[in-house]
């Protein structure tokens, strides 16, 4: 909180990263600090409550970048994240925002996770960079009907989609139907954890692998940059790395 106050007294500051621990901060109690002049904020594995981290957003009006890279461990930590609320918390931003990243690393940190009932960004129509965990943005039931034009705004230039796995080879068959929508789309980067040797999937995992190559297949043929991870690789964070 120290740290952010003397911030609030630096007017002619645009941007601010605060990477690493912040156990000063976690508060339960929400505040509202004078942060307008911030344009760009990131925020690396901070250990800071679901409260404090909501606060903080709240408190910049205007930013044009948002990076959020959540703690891996968590459950270790007691820190507890309600997407639904952050979200919220970042309407009074939909009107500048340009790039916004939420990413966490796999960990044994879903429990401590709250899904988004919906992740809908379509009012954040000056969006162009998102890059997200995949489960964050869709809820993987089998039952379910995942719709990127129905969560996404027609602006974005650049999608990355972080830690997805076999559970997603829907959504990618209806992202090869509806990515025409997104006219101004130039990059579509799909990351996993790593993939496994083709001699080790099982046939989820082979059907993956070949929903993958077809997303990638039709939307270079569409004239869009996509890149998917081929067997025995990691991937690098392409939105939030400075």
């Amino acid at each position: 909180m120290d740290l952010l106050k003397r911030v609030a007294c630096i007017p002619s500051l645009e941007s601010l990263c605060i990477d690493g621990a912040l156990t000063s901060t976690v508060s339960d109690t929400p505040f509202r600090l004078p942060l307008q002049h911030i344009r760009n904020l990131t925020l690396k594995e901070c250990e800071i409550g679901d409260i404090f981290l909501r606060s903080i957003v709240k408190s910049f009006g205007s930013l044009k970048s948002l990076r959020i890279q959540l703690p891996s461990l968590m459950v270790h930590l007691n820190i507890y994240c309600n997407l639904q609320a952050l979200l919220e918390s970042l309407a009074s931003n939909s009107g500048t925002l340009e790039q916004l990243q939420v990413y966490m690393a796999k960990g044994s940190c879903e429990p401590n996770i709250t899904p988004a009932e919906v992740f809908d960004l379509r009012s954040f129509t000056h969006l162009k960079a998102l890059e997200i965990n995949t489960g964050f943005l869709f809820t993987p039931t089998p039952d379910s009907e995942p719709s990127f034009t129905a969560l996404l705004p027609t602006s974005l230039d650049d999608i990355y989609l972080r830690m997805a796995d076999k559970r997603f080879a829907k959504h990618l068959q209806v992202l090869t139907e509806e990515y025409r929508s997104f006219p101004n789309l130039k990059t579509l980067d799909i990351g996993i954890e790593d993939m496994p040797s083709i001699h080790a999937m099982d046939q989820a995992e082979v059907d993956w692998k070949m929903a993958l190559n077809h997303c990638a297949r039709e939307l270079r043929d569409g004239g869009i940059e996509c890149n998917v991870p081929v067997e025995g690789t990691h991937f690098n964070l392409s939105c939030g790395n400075d």
